[in-house]
């Protein structure tokens, strides 16, 4: 069997053939995965666009509740500070300058917390007192 130079063109047009069939399918295969990318990067992007939007409306929320809850907070600058108080201790103090010195119709059951403000000095650290209410920390600042 001879092979001529007519078989090795046929054979040459077989293969590049073959080949550009690959290739064009390779092609469209590319091109479907660049479409498939692309529609991933835009749903993702719309994803993080709704994510910064529910973080943006996160923060407001966040920032109106802190001011609520310091709306409701009184501070006390110059109580004697003892070597070991305690918040009961604080309780007492405090309870006694609001319904005493203050004049005000108080129960110390409205005060959520109380604590002393900042690192422990040879001054008195001032003393944050959450109270229950806004209605009673109006009736305070009188």
């Amino acid at each position: 069997m001879t092979i001529t130079l007519q078989d090795i063109v046929n054979e040459i047009r077989n293969l590049k053939a073959d080949l550009n069939t690959k290739i064009d399918g390779v092609k469209e295969d590319i091109s479907d995965l660049g479409s498939k990318l692309s529609n991933k990067v835009s749903e993702l992007e719309a994803r993080v666009n709704r994510i910064e939007t529910d973080n943006a409306e996160l923060k407001t929320r966040l920032l109106q509740a802190e001011r609520k809850l310091k709306s409701r907070n009184l501070i006390f600058y110059g109580l004697r500070e003892n070597e070991n108080e305690d918040k009961r201790d604080l309780l007492k103090t405090v309870s006694a300058i609001i319904s005493n010195e203050l004049k005000v119709n108080f129960q110390s059951i409205e005060i959520i917390d109380l604590y002393r403000l900042g690192k422990k000095t040879i001054k008195p650290r001032p003393v944050l007192v959450a109270l229950l209410s806004g209605f009673l920390r109006d009736d305070v600042n009188l």
